[in-house]
């Protein structure tokens, strides 16, 4: 039997998985774009036994396969993705977020220069960029690990570009009387400028739509992502082409519920670092010292994920003790920002932490151990607010006392009215987080063990916990 039917004999037999391979690229690739507020058509397929035999006899007359793990190398596409976009102007912000969200191996943009000047053609024709990716094992259940192996390519070009390569795929691949003829290449070449043109137009279109946006009414996350680029752009960030939005669905939900405008976050676009998701950033502005705030933004996710069904891990608490640990932990981790605030005018929204600790006028600056302290408190934090999962809620208990601690070492460095102020903050308790005495800690912690705790690789340890509250707010903001 020749290489290539063990190849295509291996395929036929394991065409199920690289079909579901497909499926939850597709998916995964839909709710990233979604959350992102990018208006896009994903599809995906499997490629069919008869099409890649004629792919591989086709290659092998110049290649001549000696092996099956040859053909591997060369035929990618057995698994395949494609993202039809509503307007090329998003196909850099898609670019960072495929780039993000899977194991990127390589990517291709075409056309790459290789022209057949026989054709006369005065047009690109097919614009698009492939990507060789893989599915990142924590992505995955643990009985679905092994789809982490197979490679998928994801096709990205506009809904017009990959309709023009319907019809010349087909002219090219299944015509019944002989080759195309130049008459036929010359009009597949008009069709191409007519696609380049109406690819300007939706260019043009998107920017009439925003500007739309900006001047009435922002009714979805769609409008209020389109309304931010256009403030990043207008303020003069460099590189505000290629910025990642981040969960711009649950932010603009978050909004409703505090009864903010979308409006209100210009200010805030200045000091934005370009290199990291927008979204996150202007949520952790929002939230900085106000307790209230958390908790809302904690339902704002849980409303948005709830709606889509998409089989993501609820960060809603499941019982009232699990309420009242999440409540307590942010109480004493929003009485600590506005501590922090007093020391540097310069911390970094969600941070809080000053990047040196100069000394400015009579102000003492904090010791430098809190830094070290308060680093993993904030990692918690952040694991809590963006990450996938809900922290060990035993682990959250315990965590809710270093806040605390810091503040008490930090009481007599700061002003009178500065510590009343960080002490004021409440979330639905009617209480002051300074209240939140050991007795409450203690309490929590005879509670929690009875809590069932929610299924999760990490709730067993601090450490481990720590370690995973790396890895899910690396990745959180463009799931």
């Amino acid at each position: 039997m020749s290489v290539t039917e063990q190849f295509i004999n291996r395929y036929v037999r394991e065409w199920d998985y690289y079909r579901e391979v497909a499926r939850i690229c597709a998916r995964q690739c839909e709710i990233i774009l979604e959350k992102n507020g990018i208006r896009a058509n994903v599809t995906y397929r499997t490629k069919r036994p008869d099409r890649l035999r004629q792919k591989i006899e086709e290659r092998n007359r110049r290649k001549n396969y000696e092996t099956m793990e040859e053909i591997s190398r060369d035929i990618i596409d057995l698994a395949g993705v494609r993202i039809a976009l509503c307007f090329p102007h998003d196909r850099d912000q898609v670019n960072r977020l495929i780039q993000h969200r899977f194991d990127c191996e390589e990517v291709k943009v075409l056309p790459d220069g290789e022209t057949d000047s026989s054709l006369c053609r005065r047009f690109t024709g097919y614009r698009a960029t492939h990507y060789r990716v893989g599915l990142r094992p924590e992505t995955l259940p643990a009985s679905n690990a092994n789809y982490a192996l197979a490679r998928i390519e994801v096709q990205v070009a506009s809904v017009l570009v990959f309709a023009w390569a319907e019809v010349e795929h087909d002219l090219r691949y299944k015509q019944v009387q002989g080759a195309i003829s130049r008459r036929e290449h010359l009009i597949l070449d008009e069709l191409a400028g007519v696609v380049l043109a109406g690819e300007n137009a939706l260019d043009r279109l998107h920017r009439i739509t925003t500007d739309r946006s900006h001047e009435g009414a922002i009714t979805n996350h769609y409008e209020m992502a389109a309304f931010l680029h256009k403030e990043i752009h207008h303020s003069n960030h460099p590189g505000a082409r290629t910025v990642v939005m981040g969960r711009a669905d649950v932010l603009f939900h978050f909004l409703q519920l505090t009864g903010a405008a979308p409006e209100s976050l210009v200010p805030m676009i200045q000091g934005l670092d370009l290199d990291r998701p927008i979204v996150r950033q202007l949520v952790d502005g929002i939230l900085m010292g106000a307790a209230d705030k958390y908790w809302l933004f904690l339902q704002a996710k849980r409303d948005v994920e709830g709606r889509k069904a998409c089989g993501c891990v609820h960060l809603t608490p499941q019982s009232n003790t699990e309420q009242q640990a999440i409540k307590l932990f942010l109480s004493q981790w929003a009485a600590f920002e506005r501590v922090m605030e007093h020391f540097s005018e310069r911390a970094q929204p969600g941070c809080t932490l000053p990047d040196d600790h100069e000394e400015t006028g009579d102000q003492t600056p904090p010791p430098i151990e809190i830094h070290d302290d308060a680093t993993h408190i904030r990692n918690l934090r952040d694991d809590l607010m963006y990450g996938s999962a809900l922290p060990a809620i035993e682990f959250l208990v315990e965590a809710a006392k270093s806040p605390q601690a810091i503040l008490g070492e930090l009481q007599t460095l700061v002003p009178e009215e500065t510590w009343q102020t960080a002490q004021g903050g409440t979330i639905e308790s009617g209480r002051s987080a300074g209240e939140a005495s050991a007795a409450d800690l203690e309490l929590l912690m005879g509670r929690v063990t009875t809590i069932p705790v929610m299924e999760q690789p990490y709730a067993s340890t601090g450490k481990d916990n720590q370690a995973r509250c790396a890895q899910s707010t690396q990745r959180a903001d463009s799931r």
